[in-house]
């Protein structure tokens, strides 16, 4: 069942609200001294290094595409792939590995960001943030379903392989640097997500 999202780690005031090259809302972390996002700007990070190379007419309407990303952070990956699956007619799957919910509860505080993205996906997004997940019918014009797995990626990572082994079509890892976050950057951590993907399956790391 969908519970709410308990914090897990208290560094908001680690946080940092940053402008990125295209003017999109981004983070940056005091603690790594590290940004979410490269100068370029979010939202063009999103669709350059994430959706469009993930190459979504490969997919016919109505498919069901099954996503996994590796640290969720402020949720603007996510958005991206809400509305390019809206506007493909993909039933969209996904499970996000995130350790703090702070970024994705900054971003939708403030007005920057929510000026980037449809309502409903704000209210997809506010769901998932409030209630650690959404079900089918939240996003308006198509079915969906998604569900956050709070906690260290790789303690939460074999719940989905027990599951999801061989049958996901896209994983995106966006955790912070090889400097700041090695514990997801090893080769059996990379190997295990790897493992999930379908026989078509790409995956997609920044």
């Amino acid at each position: 069942p969908c519970t709410a999202a308990e914090p897990l780690i208290a560094a908001a005031q680690d946080l940092q609200i940053r402008r990125g090259g295209d003017g999109s809302f981004s983070l940056w972390c005091g603690r790594f001294s590290e940004g979410f996002h490269s100068g370029r700007g979010a939202l063009r990070e999103a669709r350059e290094t994430f959706v469009l190379p993930s190459q979504l007419e490969r997919f016919k309407a109505g498919w069901r595409l099954r996503v996994v990303e590796v640290c969720v952070g402020t949720g603007t990956n996510l958005a991206a792939l809400l509305e390019a699956t809206q506007a493909a007619g993909l039933e969209l799957e996904w499970w996000g590995l995130e350790l703090d919910p702070a970024p994705l509860q900054l971003a939708l505080a403030e007005p920057e960001f929510r000026s980037q993205w449809h309502p409903q996906t704000l209210k997809t997004l506010e769901t998932l943030s409030e209630r650690g997940c959404w079900q089918q019918g939240c996003w308006q014009q198509g079915a969906g379903s998604g569900r956050m797995l709070w906690g260290d990626a790789r303690q939460r990572l074999p719940h989905l392989l027990t599951q999801r082994l061989g049958q996901v079509d896209l994983v995106w890892h966006d955790a912070f640097s090889p400097q700041h976050c090695p514990q997801l950057w090893t080769v059996e951590f990379l190997g295990a997500v790897t493992a999930l993907l379908a026989a078509q399956g790409l995956s997609l790391i920044h």
